[in-house]
C-alpha cells in the first residue's frame, strides 16, 4: 500500500497528497495499523468494527491466560459467532476445523498468516491446534506484535499524538464476533492515559451497524481530518 501502490497511483494520476484510510472488519484493523505505522503518510483513519484490537479478547477469549479456544473450563463449546448480543450460532471448534480441511483456509487462517510466522520447516506457526483447540504458546509472542492495545499502551509516547488526533473507531454493541469486547478493553486502556480518541458504540451487530447515521458520523470525521490537512498544507 505505502511503498508500492500509493507511489504508482501518484505517478499516474494527479493528486493533492492527502491520504485518509477507512476499513470495516479486517479492513478496520488494517486502517488502524496503517495509520499507526505510517503516521506521516496518512492524516486520518476511520476503523469500523475492526478485528480484535486487544488480544485479551480474541473472539471471546483471552489468548494470554486461557489455554483452549474450543472449550470453556466446564467443558461446554465456546461460540466463535453469536447473534443478538450473545446467542451462540457457530462454535469456534467448527470454525477452526472446517478451515483445517479447506486448502488455504479462510478468516481464521488469515489471522495466522498476518500475525504469526513460519517455523524451521517453512510451516505457518498456528495459534490453535486444530484437533484439540489448545492455544500454542509458541505463537503468542508472534501474535503480541500485532496486539494494537498492547503496542499502543506499551509505546504510548510513540503513538499518543496519532491516537488522540487521527483515529476514530466505531462498532456495533452486539458484534457477532465479540469485537466490541476488544474495543472496550482498548477504550479502557486509553482512558487510563487520558486519551482523546473518538470511540463510539452503536446499536447493531457486525453486519447491521452500518446505518445512515453510522456512515454520516464516520464521514464527518474524515471530512474534518481532510480539512485539517488542507490547513496544514496551504
Amino acid at each position: 500500500m505505502v511503498k508500492e501502490f500509493i507511489p504508482a497511483l501518484e505517478n499516474q494520476y494527479r493528486t493533492n497528497g492527502a491520504k485518509l484510510v477507512f476499513g470495516h472488519s479486517s479492513g478496520g484493523w488494517t486502517a488502524l495499523w496503517l495509520q499507526l505505522m505510517y503516521q506521516d503518510t496518512f492524516s486520518g483513519a476511520w476503523a469500523s468494527a475492526p478485528d480484535q484490537v486487544d488480544f485479551r479478547n480474541w473472539q471471546g477469549e483471552n489468548i494470554y491466560t486461557d489455554t483452549n479456544l474450543y472449550y470453556a473450563p466446564n467443558g461446554s463449546l465456546l461460540a466463535d459467532i453469536t447473534m443478538g448480543g450473545g446467542y451462540p450460532i457457530i462454535a469456534a471448534k467448527d470454525m477452526y476445523q472446517v478451515e483445517h480441511v479447506v486448502y488455504r483456509g479462510e478468516q481464521i487462517h488469515s489471522f495466522d498468516a498476518v500475525f504469526s510466522s513460519r517455523d524451521a520447516d517453512g510451516e505457518i506457526i498456528r495459534l490453535v491446534d486444530a484437533a484439540t483447540g489448545t492455544i500454542n504458546p509458541e505463537a503468542l509472542p508472534l501474535f503480541k506484535r500485532y496486539d494494537l492495545s498492547h503496542q499502543i499502551t506499551t509505546n504510548w509516547e510513540t503513538y499518543k499524538d496519532v491516537v488522540n488526533n487521527n483515529i476514530r473507531i466505531s462498532i456495533g454493541k452486539q458484534d457477532n464476533f465479540h469485537l466490541h469486547k476488544a474495543v472496550h478493553l482498548l477504550d479502557d486502556a486509553l482512558k487510563k492515559r487520558n486519551s482523546t480518541i473518538t470511540i463510539d458504540y452503536y446499536p447493531g451487530d457486525h453486519f447491521t451497524v452500518y446505518t445512515p447515521q453510522y456512515k454520516e458520523d464516520g464521514q464527518r470525521f474524515l471530512d474534518k481530518q481532510y480539512q485539517a490537512w488542507q490547513q496544514e498544507n496551504k
